[in-house]
């Protein structure tokens, strides 16, 4: 037998049991050979399965074996295959000791409990497959061959050292379960192989969650690895992959030999570090590391790539370089959340993709080299010291009130853009201790309000300024309107500061005619929601119920209750109903909305009164010319009802509901975001005059729909203070009165399905004003009116439908389009219908 040794790393123990020293004696305890393959009597001595042949052996459930030799269960000729449902009991020894090889399925109702191993092999390759207990004084399964270990769900591995040991020769390990340690590690991939731990399955160490050797190893975690010293343990050039949970008590996650891969979109945490990383090692990170320090650097070349969230506690440092230079490169998504330390070293930073840093970037060499990358738009402000910033895309340095200062020297190259922010209150501003050397474009964006004269300082550089910027403009976000005077920005560059002079003027808003927009589409929504709730109404006819005792049942009590609920069920229209509509305004905005209603009614009296209940939900998005967004929920509960008058019929309905909206605008400095909520009542009545001529059915109806969506008071949320917004609650209203004419014609088939296809014209009215103009307010207190390009009235309207019914079920598919001077807006339906 090969004895692990765990001398030679820090938490392995000084010694191994006595026990391991030899298992001569349990070898030499052979029994004679029998036929049988099943061990369905309790033993109290050790059992050579040797002497069952070659074919599996099996323990039955309720038997007991145990010993209190060297081991309980053994076998040195062959690989054996052992299937265990009973209870193996070693009180000094091992539980199962294979000496060739083989297979151990310790099943749900198996246990395996030992003083030393629960399963020890040697020799060979051996699997184990665990869906019981396995747990052991020492380690719970050690396969000192390489081999595999399958921890099914709801099963549990434990060792008082180790939970699952693989060592001289790969091992290769799938939990699901539970697999837990007191003093060493939960799993030890001590000659590499693989582990492959699911969303439900659990590492729990002694000191490590899952050790790798020096051979490298892959590791995939979905669920959870913990240790009170280390998560993970990564000692070879292996891999882990992430996508669960890693904690440890000095590190999440620790690399120390050359070329290990740590990716990661979960959450990593130590309470030291999160991650630390060696010489040579790589981390990607788009999920969440955090500890004292996120992320330590020991090792020179170790690369960081980060999309996700990298957080320092107590003050520390996100990420720190202290064993040499590395890299550092941040793409959109990234979120740093404290210090960049560079520990002296000429380490890089690239800035690439999008976003805002506002960590300050401390202790990096004269060498030290942060890019911003060609193409990337990026806001920093804080303190850096850094050798060199160099600008090759957007580099916005600074925001108001939060400066950049830079101890080290700017540069920005000819494909570079230096944007200034200015407001009413002041300018973004760079701070230089050394050089500044200008190329590329520099461009003022202006925040909405109103502008008085003055000037003043934006680039200031100590060691002084060279070269130029290739061209200075004003920059007006799309949508932003100039309201009054010259939004003009003068450059002023006298020695060593760069500086700005400006006049009065007023700016409004960028796209700010957005939440108008919403709340017109919003408005129109529900306005078709309830004429789409008189369309089912139309589509349903009221059924007939059998006069009472006319169910089968007799006279019984319980044939009475049956009778009185089948009663109270009849004549009741179940029905649900999906559609979807699309609106596009050129020019303004697309629009699209999908959702579903559903509902039972029931006629009321003899004279065909027509009484229902319905919910409605629907989502809805809006994308305007602007580049904005608007997203909507919106739930409805609402009533409706049908009245024969004579020839006539007159239905109508009742909606109110409540509505969740998201946001979303360009502001030319970052994105501003809100989520105003609101409410919505609408209804609609009609008048319909149901004819025969010819075979054909027709539908001349006259109706008007009215809808009122309000929606509460605003505040936006913006990457820069100075572009938000702030709105009181508003409403809009929609009141479209409407004539229509519809023609269809039955058509039998021999399955006794009626087809009926349907055509329709109308003309619609628009005589609200659900876009009408609204109040924002910029950062500074100016106020600004907006609202969205009137819709025209009058709309041409044009439907075609098919119902097939069949007793008591129909479909109903229909399609209908409005065409207007200024918008066009199609939808599409499709309603089940069963009467009971």
């Amino acid at each position: 037998m090969v004895c692990h040794d765990d001398t030679a790393r820090l938490q392995w123990k000084t010694g191994l049991m006595a026990g391991c020293a030899a298992l001569s004696l349990g070898a030499a305890l052979a029994a004679p050979a029998r036929a049988q393959s099943v061990i369905a009597t309790s033993q109290t001595t050790t059992v050579d399965l040797a002497g069952y042949g070659a074919g599996p052996v099996s323990i039955t459930s309720g038997t007991t074996l145990s010993s209190g030799g060297p081991e309980t269960l053994m076998d040195t000729q062959g690989p054996v295959t052992l299937n265990n449902a009973g209870s193996v009991n070693a009180a000094s020894g091992v539980g199962i000791y294979l000496g060739a090889g083989g297979a151990v399925n310790n099943q749900a109702a198996g246990g395996i409990r030992a003083a030393s191993y629960g399963v020890l092999t040697r020799n060979a390759a051996a699997s184990v497959s665990n869906a019981g207990v396995i747990a052991a004084g020492d380690d719970g399964v050690s396969l000192n061959a390489g081999g595999s270990v399958a921890n099914a769900a709801g099963g549990s591995i434990f060792g008082a050292h180790i939970g699952v040991y693989t060592g001289n020769g790969v091992g290769v390990v799938a939990n699901s379960g539970v697999i837990s340690a007191r003093t060493g590690d939960a799993v030890s991939l001590y000659s590499g192989g693989s582990l492959n731990n699911t969303a439900s399955g659990q590492l729990v160490g002694g000191y490590t969650g899952v050790f790798e050797g020096g051979k490298g190893a892959s590791v995939q975690n979905a669920g959870r690895i913990s240790g009170p010293v280390f998560g993970a343990y990564l000692a070879g050039p292996g891999s882990l992959t992430n996508s669960g949970t890693i904690a440890g008590g000095l590190a999440g996650i620790i690399a120390v030999a050359p070329g290990a891969s740590v990716t990661n979109t979960g959450l990593v945490h130590g309470i030291t570090a999160g991650v630390r990383l060696g010489r040579g090692d790589a981390l990607t990170n788009s999920g969440s590391i955090s500890g004292a320090t996120g992320v330590l650097v020991k090792g020179v070349g170790a690369s960081i790539y980060d999309t996700g969230l990298i957080a320092a506690s107590n003050g520390g440092a996100a990420v720190r370089f202290a064993g040499g230079a590395g890299s550092l490169t941040l793409g959109t998504g990234a979120s740093i959340t404290g210090a960049i330390d560079g520990g002296g070293t000429d380490s890089a930073i690239a800035l690439t993709g999008s976003g805002q840093l506002t960590s300050d970037i401390a202790n990096f060499g004269a060498g030290g080299v942060l890019n911003v990358a060609a193409g990337a738009n990026w806001t920093a402000s804080g303190n850096w010291m850094m050798g060199t910033v160099i600008n090759s895309g957007i580099f916005q340095p600074g925001i108001i009130g939060a400066p950049l200062n830079i101890t080290g020297n700017f540069v920005q190259l000819a494909s570079g853009t230096l944007r200034v922010v200015v407001t009413p209150t002041g300018v973004s501003q760079i701070n230089i201790t050394g050089t500044a050397l200008l190329g590329g474009r520099l461009v003022y964006v202006l925040a909405p309000g109103s502008y008085a004269p003055a000037a003043g300082a934006f680039l200031t550089a100590n060691g002084g300024l060279s070269g130029s910027f290739a061209s200075v403009s004003t920059q007006l976000t799309a949508g932003e309107a100039v309201v009054s005077g010259n939004a003009t920005v003068l450059a002023i560059d006298p020695p060593g500061i760069f500086s700005y002079r400006l006049g009065a003027f007023s700016v409004a808003p960028a796209d700010d005619a957005l939440f108008a927009r919403a709340r017109q589409q919003l408005t129109l929504d529900a306005g078709r929601t309830s004429d789409d709730l008189l369309n089912l109404t139309q589509d349903t006819p009221p059924s007939t119920c059998p006069p009472a005792g006319a169910l089968p049942g007799g006279r019984s009590t319980q044939a009475g209750i049956a009778q009185a609920l089948a009663g109270a069920f009849c004549g009741a229209g179940g029905w649900v109903e999906a559609s979807g509509s699309a609106m596009n305004q050129p020019g303004g905005y697309n629009a699209r909305s999908a959702g579903f209603m559903a509902g039972a009614g029931r006629a009321v009296n003899d004279a065909g009164t027509t009484l229902g209940l319905a919910v409605a939900y629907d989502s809805s998005s809006l994308n305007d010319a602007q580049g904005g967004t608007a997203n909507a929920q919106t739930i409805r509960l609402g009533a409706y009802g049908a009245q024969p008058l004579g020839r006539f019929m007159l239905s109508g309905d009742v909606l109110g509901g409540f509505i969740s909206t998201d946001t979303a605008r360009a502001t030319g400095a970052g994105a501003a975001s809100a989520r105003p909520e609101g409410s919505v009542v609408s209804g609609a009545a009609r008048l319909a005059m149901p004819l025969r001529l010819a075979g054909f059915g027709l539908l001349p109806s006259a109706g008007v729909s009215v809808a009122q969506v309000s929606l509460g008071r605003f505040s936006e949320r913006a990457q820069q203070g100075a572009f938000a917004l702030t709105g009181p609650a508003t409403s809009g209203t929609s009141i479209k009165p409407y004539l229509r004419l519809a023609v269809s014609h039955d058509y039998v088939s021999a399955a006794h399905v009626v087809w009926t296809p349907q055509l329709g014209l109308g003309v619609d009215y628009e005589a609200g004003n659900p876009g009408r103009a609204m109040r924002v307010i910029a950062a500074d207190g100016s106020a600004y009116a907006t609202g969205t390009k009137r819709l025209d009235p009058l709309a041409g309207e044009v439907m075609a439908g098919l119902s097939a019914s069949r007793g008591n079920v129909s479909l109903v598919l229909r399609y209908s389009a409005q065409v207007a001077g200024n918008w066009t807006a199609q939808s599409a339906e499709a309603a089940l219908h069963i009467l009971f």
